[in-house]
Parts: structure tokens; sequence; C-alpha cells
């Protein structure tokens, strides 16, 4: 995680290859999670954000690193990869232009209220991305009965729904705006602290020339 936490793999639930899904269990708990958008509209040219740890082409990872783009179709779809080209993978993806790269697999596609539509998954250029439909996810999930969007953070006061309905775009703008109004912020402390600081030396001052003036020894006329 980006605080240095690990999570390792406990076991692997179940392998569902023909859509290049797989459910596992990490040993010890996070609340940090994200929603899955279950029964939310996906629609063509719908603003999208993928989030991952892609690499370049010297195998440089960029950690962390969001890109933005739009849908630009949502269908069923059928693939292989170069190294398994005997297997044909199926499933509805979703196509669009928020660039992913080697890294990036597994990673969320989200929305503009950051909840989870699909899985990235393969690409075959900077605006042909594809990410398995989140609907693939959730299906697999209730096949196995395992609960998702019932955790804590529904009930955190950072949720998605109690957040004034900001979208993801607004959220990352909102944290760079909020970095420097608590640059102002500690800036005008640090400026008044310097103004008290100098008035209680000029105080001292003042204070110290008053008890040596009426300190001096008086002599006899």
């Amino acid at each position: 995680m980006k605080d240095d936490r690990v999570f390792k793999v406990k076991r692997i639930l179940r392998e569902y290859k023909i859509c290049d899904l797989a459910v596992i269990e990490i040993t010890g708990e996070c609340d940090d999670v994200l929603e899955l958008a279950d029964g939310i509209k996906i629609d063509k040219n719908d603003n999208v954000y993928s989030i991952g740890n892609p690499t370049d082409e010297d195998m440089h990872v960029d950690y962390f690193h969001i890109s933005k783009g739009r849908i630009r179709k949502v269908d069923d779809d059928s693939w292989y990869y170069d190294n398994d080209q005997n297997y044909i993978h199926e499933a509805h993806v979703i196509q669009h232009t928020a660039i992913i790269k080697p890294g990036n697999s597994g990673g969320p596609l989200l929305n503009e209220e950051g909840q989870v539509i699909g899985v990235n998954t393969f690409f075959y250029s900077d605006s042909l991305n594809y990410a398995i439909h989140v609907k693939e996810l959730t299906a697999i999930l209730d096949k196995n009965d395992i609960a998702y969007n019932k955790s804590s953070f529904t009930e955190k006061k950072y949720s998605v729904k109690e957040k004034k309905k900001r979208t993801l775009g607004e959220k990352v703008e909102y944290v760079f705006e909020r970095q420097i109004e608590i640059l102002e912020e500690y800036s005008v402390v640090f400026i008044s602290l310097m103004t008290f600081y100098y008035a209680l030396v000029f105080l001292g001052i003042i204070i110290i020339s008053i008890y040596v003036i009426t300190a001096r020894p008086k002599y006899r006329s």
C-alpha cells in the first residue's frame, strides 16, 4: 500500500480462466476498499479512471498512477495472450481510453463517483484499453456467496455517498487545492507566531530597560 502496509495472499478462493479473473483471500484486514458499481449504469462516453502501477519500456514502475479517459464501447468480446494463443478468453468488457500498461492488470477502472466499474486486463494501443466489466466480478462473488459493498467503508465519513457526490476528478483536484490551503494556513500561523515572537522580544527589551534605569545606584549629592 502507499503507506508501506503489505498484504500477502493467503489462498486463491476461485479461478475463472475463461474471463481471466480470480478471487483471492489476503492475510490481515484492510478498511481501505473501493465500492463496486453494482447495478450502476455504464455507458459510452462516460469518464473513467485507471489506477495502477504501470511500467514503461525500460520496466520502470510508475507507482499509484492515475489516467483519465472515456468509454468507447461496452460489449462481449474474446481475446488471447501472446503466450497463450491456444486458449481464448471471453467476457463482457469495457473498451476505454484511460491508458493502461503492463502493471495495470488487475487494477480498477473507476467511474466519476470513484466506484469500480471494471478490472483492467489488456490493451492494444493507448486508445484501445480493456477492462472486464464489473458485472462479471459481482456474478462470481454472488455465485460463491462472497459479500461485497458491505464493509465499514460505507459507514465512514469519507464514503462516496457522503462526499456531496464529488466526481473522482473533483476529488483529485480537491486534494491539490486543499494542500495549497494547508500551506497557506501554516504560513499564516508561522507569520502570526513570528509577529508574536518579535512583540515579546520588544516587550522584553522595554522591561529590561526600565529595570536598568530604576536599578541604577543612587549617589549622594
